[in-house]
């Protein structure tokens, strides 16, 4: 950055399909004021010609015009708010084509709503050094929150940031069978790597469960990991590690929505206006609630 100016980063979507001055004089005609002006700077418009003019009109939540200082000043209305940039940019808002917004939010502000309502417990990689480290803090977990029989448990490694001695206790001694000496009555999930969703660990128990109702499925497609006699031992990638989603107990939207506007307001302060993301069907059902209470901050998503 020439003379080290601020960056002014303002997420505004809609940048990218301006047009120039003309548009200005237009609005100028139609008699409406603009809400907010931004003058005195260098607008990269990022039109078909790259153009930088001097100032932006927005009205509501869409650029109204874009040109000179003395074009765009004109649209200045009683209840205008005026900012002078002094030379500063404003770029379109930026589009993160690689986030995790769930997995974040639930691992920086997790535990303002607790585990209990994440519905997704913790390991603590950093206390492993053997299996029965990982089968302890199982067992003390379903203690803590007295889990049912047949109830569903997801372990997550959320930005657990496995060392390499707990990485090849998961990946190469873990199986399923070990699980199962403290999961005997409960169907159990646990993250395998960071991000969650690249794969996941299973007990025999969810194996059964996912065998019957998707079997063909997943010995078609895979991909799971099998032991030296052909059995599965437990680890599944994807697409097998996608199934068991459909069963884990989903937490509420009225939870996680507070924890994802938090996680969402961070990508906006740093100019991100527009995510492509993987997205779990409880994570859409909390934005979903968020937009419904007219509390979403209109970050764009593309999902899947």
């Amino acid at each position: 950055m020439k003379s080290g100016k601020e960056i002014f980063f303002c997420g505004l979507a809609l940048l990218c399909a301006l047009a120039l001055s003309g548009r200005a004089l237009i609005a100028q005609q139609s008699g409406q004021s603009a809400d907010v002006i931004l003058n005195n700077g260098k607008i990269l418009t990022v039109d078909k010609n790259f153009s930088t003019v001097e100032a932006i009109a927005i009205r509501g939540d869409r650029i109204a015009a874009v040109g000179t200082n003395q074009q765009v000043l004109a649209m200045r209305g009683p209840g205008t708010q005026v900012i002078d940039l002094k030379g500063r940019t404003v770029v379109p808002g930026l589009l993160n084509t690689h986030v995790h917004l769930n997995d974040d939010a639930e691992t920086d502000y997790g535990a303002m709503i607790g585990y209990d309502k994440l519905l997704a417990f913790p390991i603590n990689w950093s206390a492993v050094h053997t299996v029965n480290d990982v089968l302890n803090q199982i067992k003390l977990t379903m203690e803590k929150y007295q889990i049912k029989p047949g109830q569903w448990i997801y372990f997550a490694g959320k930005g657990s940031g496995m060392s390499p001695e707990a990485a090849q206790i998961m990946l190469g001694d873990l199986t399923r069978w070990d699980l199962d000496k403290v999961t005997p009555d409960n169907p159990l999930a646990m993250g395998m790597t960071w991000p969650n969703d690249n794969g996941l660990l299973v007990n025999s128990k969810a194996i059964d469960i996912m065998w019957a109702d998707h079997g063909d499925f997943i010995r078609k497609y895979g991909r799971f990991w099998v032991d030296s006699t052909g059995r599965p031992d437990g680890h599944l990638e994807s697409p097998a590690n996608r199934v068991p989603w459909a069963y884990l107990p989903e937490p509420r939207p009225e939870d996680l929505g507070p924890i994802y506007k938090l996680s969402s307001e961070e990508l906006n302060a740093r100019g991100v206006s527009g995510i492509s993301v993987q997205f779990p069907d409880y994570a859409v059902k909390a934005i979903d609630w968020l937009e419904s209470r007219g509390e979403w901050n209109n970050l764009r998503f593309g999902y899947g």
